[in-house]
């Protein structure tokens, strides 16, 4: 991981602010142990690009948590990495709420975006926003969308409506994904 991110950073390394580096894209581990080793993995990531120079000693750098996930459960999770440049990390989540919405669940899906989605989106940013702000770094939503093609396109569109205005409600923004 480390001769990795030693490399790319060192290409990329004269790039200016607007470039940003994730370690992981949804890193998944079965056990604790497993959880203990990908935190590893961040911490070379963040060590290996701050130790190329150049702009890259101050970049801002992306950790996930398990899976890009937005639990509860996997939110505790997230041990952010020692850097020693404070306030240049950042999380990235992944949303596909509300799930039976957003995907096609066969006879579980919800066809019609309505006060219930609006809820479990609500609920999503809730915790996401308050353990980004317990771990004193920003967070925004690295993929969101409704990847659900059958859907109308109305309400697709009412999806996206909404969860661009709670990104804006909440100083962050996010990749249609």
């Amino acid at each position: 991981m480390r001769r990795l991110w030693s490399q790319i950073a060192e290409v990329f390394k004269d790039y200016d602010e607007h470039l940003l580096f994730a370690g992981l894209n949804e890193p998944e581990a079965e056990t604790e142990a497993q959880t203990r080793v990908l935190m590893t993995y961040e911490q070379a990531f963040i060590d290996a690009v701050r130790a190329t120079g150049g702009n890259n000693e101050y970049r801002n750098l992306v950790i996930n948590p398990y899976a890009g996930g937005n639990s509860q459960v996997v939110l505790n999770e997230v041990v952010v990495p020692n850097d020693k440049h404070s306030n240049h990390i950042m999380m990235s989540v992944h949303s596909y709420d509300p799930y039976n919405f957003c995907n096609d669940n066969g006879e579980w899906s919800i066809l019609t975006f309505n006060q219930e989605c609006k809820d479990e989106i609500d609920a999503v940013f809730s915790r996401v926003i308050r353990r980004s702000s317990d771990l004193g770094i920003p967070v925004f939503f690295g993929e969101f969308g409704a990847i659900d093609g059958n859907k109308d396109p109305g309400e697709r569109i009412k999806y996206a409506t909404y969860m661009a205005q709670k990104l804006k409600a909440n100083a962050t923004t996010g990749l249609w994904w």
